[in-house]
């Protein structure tokens, strides 16, 4: 099971929450906004983007419209390239509705890599 951060205590984090793989769990959100740092979100913690150099996860998933400036925020930290994804764009904004059935399916798959290698070219 891997153990995954999303980033992103909003709407996008709501949203991209209801669309992890299976084998991922949720074990923590982190968010910029200082007025939410340790407060909980859907049952876990809040936490700063500093404090994710230091966390024990497998991944972060970035769940917000300015993905790209939080993935260069992460690598200056020190967080590695690879640990970062991108959820789907339209997952974030709620182009269209999720059914509670799904569970990252290859379109979903394929549209992260297309979002992780944007963010990066961008970059």
């Amino acid at each position: 099971m891997r153990k995954i951060i999303i980033f992103g205590a909003g709407l996008g984090g709501r949203r991209a929450n209801q669309c992890l793989r299976r084998g991922d769990k949720v074990i923590a959100f982190a968010d910029n906004n200082p007025n939410r740092q340790g407060e909980m979100f859907l049952g876990k913690k809040i936490m700063s983007p500093v404090s994710l150099a230091e966390g024990n996860f497998d991944g972060i998933l970035i769940a917000s419209q300015y993905a790209p400036q939080i993935f260069q925020q992460l690598v200056e930290l020190g967080i590695d390239q690879k640990k970062i994804e991108v959820a789907d764009y339209d997952i974030i904004l709620g182009n269209y509705e999720v059914p509670s059935s799904f569970k990252w399916g290859v379109f979903a798959t394929i549209a992260l890599l297309a979002a992780v290698v944007a963010a990066i070219i961008v970059l």
